[in-house]
């Protein structure tokens, strides 16, 4: 899955439009659920891996949250072979101005057909396409952002699973595009 084009809304962006996180992660199997963590991207230190996408400085009535995700932690639980898998984690941001923001996810991640036998039996390099769906809680005491933790999110995404086959003791890189909206 290419994710080095261009960013654009995943979605048509509307007065709810939070915020975009961009990420990349590594999926690594823990006996019959996978393990998502964060992979630090070292080759640009510099980039935020949390923005609004327009370099807007006001989302809504709000301050855009730009900043850096500093860990992610997750789980993947797929039903037998099927091709949709549960989703939970956490995730920790500190803004460029230094606020702690911490969400809590939950959700579903959606393979392709055939997805995850894909990935476990593939005799070549999988590189599997996932549309992710997410309900997010923030939380922070921080009076800039407290609006966040009195507004429940959902994101709309896409990741890619990429490594080299019958590898899968030795985990796949997860980039994440995700789209975060608020509900109200």
């Amino acid at each position: 899955m290419d994710l080095t084009s261009e960013r654009r809304y995943l979605l048509p962006v509307a007065d709810n439009y939070v915020l975009s996180v961009d990420i990349d992660g590594r999926l690594s199997q823990s006996g019959a659920g996978w393990n998502l963590s964060y992979l630090n991207r070292v080759d640009k230190p510099s980039a935020f891996d949390v923005f609004p996408l327009r370099d807007d400085g006001v989302i809504g009535e709000h301050d855009a949250v730009w900043g850096h995700v500093e860990w992610l932690r997750g789980q993947c639980a797929f039903k037998s072979y099927g091709d949709a898998a549960s989703a939970s984690g956490d995730l920790l941001i500190r803004t460029r101005d230094g606020v702690m923001l911490e969400a809590a996810y939950y959700g579903t991640n959606r393979l392709q057909e055939l997805g995850q036998r894909v990935l476990l039996t593939s005799k070549e390099d999988p590189q599997i396409e996932i549309k992710v769906f997410y309900w997010l809680q923030f939380e922070t005491s921080h009076p800039k952002y407290r609006w966040l933790s009195q507004t429940p999110c959902v994101g709309f995404g896409r990741a890619g699973i990429t490594g080299k086959a019958g590898r899968a003791d030795d985990g796949f890189s997860f980039p994440l595009r995700l789209d975060v909206y608020a509900l109200s």
